[in-house]
């Protein structure tokens, strides 16, 4: 059964955004912002959740490259 684009665009953030959640994607390697958009207009309820979901991992994400960061200057110093 063919999906619609709505149901493709849905799997592919679902998909972008687990793969920051486990770190085998970067930052730099999705494009969840955009497919978000183009969402919104069809489905706006569920843009916004994801959208919660998408922030929620992009803190998590930001927090361990910072931590990271600290420690790798701590190493060096």
């Amino acid at each position: 059964m063919a999906q619609t684009s709505e149901e493709l665009i849905i799997f592919r953030i679902q998909n972008e955004i687990r793969g920051l959640r486990m770190k085998t994607k970067t930052l730099d390697e999705t494009s969840v912002p955009s497919r978000l958009i183009r969402l919104k207009k069809l489905n706006p309820n569920m843009a916004d959740d994801l959208e919660n979901q998408y922030l929620h991992v992009l803190k998590r994400v930001r927090d361990d490259e910072e931590t990271k960061a600290q420690k790798e200057f701590r190493k060096n110093y």
